[in-house]
């Protein structure tokens, strides 16, 4: 004859304590997970942009891929530092590419302008691939000198509108190379 089987049940301190001990797991996993700390890749992700920007023309998949990868894992503080990090580096890319221009012979300038137009090229997919909220149907603004809103010192609202005027006759410039050679230059906001 078969015996009655009993199922032991766990005592009530027991319950109480497994209980306790799965709460306690099911808060300090996702604590855990939130303050472990985060790598650090602003230097990598500023500096693999900046490689896309000075080679121009259209950027290599796999690394916007990557920038990609590294902007989904970033916490928004660090993604800050890189777009102003990128947003320094384009303005000064942009400076110097004025400067010699305008500092050049005739005869170099056409290059130092196809330069210009492949950095142009590369620009809106390197702003969408750093942007995780970037809508891809709308064009990317790009990144420009903030205009200086300081009063009363003429030598230095003189040397901004000199700025300003030597800006938009390079991009003049920018825009008739452009063209001459038949390339459509991407739209920005």
């Amino acid at each position: 004859m078969p015996l009655p089987t009993v199922e032991s049940k766990p005592s009530w301190p027991l319950r109480i304590a497994l209980l306790a001990a799965g709460l306690l797991v099911a808060i300090a996993a996702p604590a855990a997970w939130f303050l472990w700390p985060q790598e650090n890749r602003v230097t990598e992700t500023a500096e693999l942009a900046t490689q896309l920007l000075d080679k121009g023309g259209t950027p290599d998949k796999q690394a916007i891929r990557q920038l990609v990868k590294n902007v989904d894992q970033m916490p928004r503080d660090q993604l800050t530092k890189v777009w102003q990090a990128i947003r320094r580096e384009w303005i000064q890319v942009r400076q110097t590419s004025m400067e010699r221009y305008f500092s050049a012979p005739t005869t170099e300038k056409p290059e130092l302008l196809d330069a210009e137009i492949a950095r142009l090229q590369a620009l809106p997919e390197l702003m969408l691939a750093l942007n995780p909220d970037a809508d891809p149907t709308k064009p990317p603004r790009i990144p420009r000198p903030r205009p200086s809103k300081k009063k009363g010192n003429e030598a230095a609202q003189k040397a901004e509108a000199d700025r300003l005027a030597m800006n938009e006759q390079y991009e003049n410039a920018v825009i008739a190379r452009a063209k001459a050679r038949g390339v459509p230059l991407p739209v920005f906001r």
